[in-house]
């Protein structure tokens, strides 16, 4: 077997950042399967790629619109969620439903946008 792979600088640092990624995400993960709250990272996921279509669309980096529609979607979620009036997934429904309507309108004024 060859380990000669091993001695690049390149695959060390992957096996740290998986090591230590995994670790962060086991020990978040555990917080937010314990609140209830497994469906929120779809929502912030979805959210991110509305934010980087509008970006897109508006000349600003897809990064900046990408943190900025994350930012917002936890922003609504979280006051939503901490009531006990409903399940924490019912906010989380609604912002995931708002913002893969905001992609799918986002996508398709890029097509309007390139195409015309």
């Amino acid at each position: 077997m060859d380990l000669s792979i091993w001695g690049y600088g390149f695959m060390q640092n992957a096996v740290l950042a998986g090591a230590f990624g995994g670790a962060a995400c086991a020990a978040v993960g555990v917080l937010v399967v314990t609140m209830q709250l497994s469906f929120l990272g779809v929502a912030i996921a979805h959210a991110a790629f509305a934010g980087a279509l509008l970006a897109t669309i508006l000349g600003v980096p897809p990064a900046v619109g990408s943190l900025a529609f994350s930012l917002a979607a936890v922003a609504a979620v979280g006051p939503l969620a901490d009531r006990g009036e409903f399940s924490p997934d019912a906010p989380i429904g609604i912002v995931f439903s708002l913002t893969l309507g905001l992609a799918f309108l986002g996508s398709y004024g890029l097509f309007l946008l390139w195409t015309f």
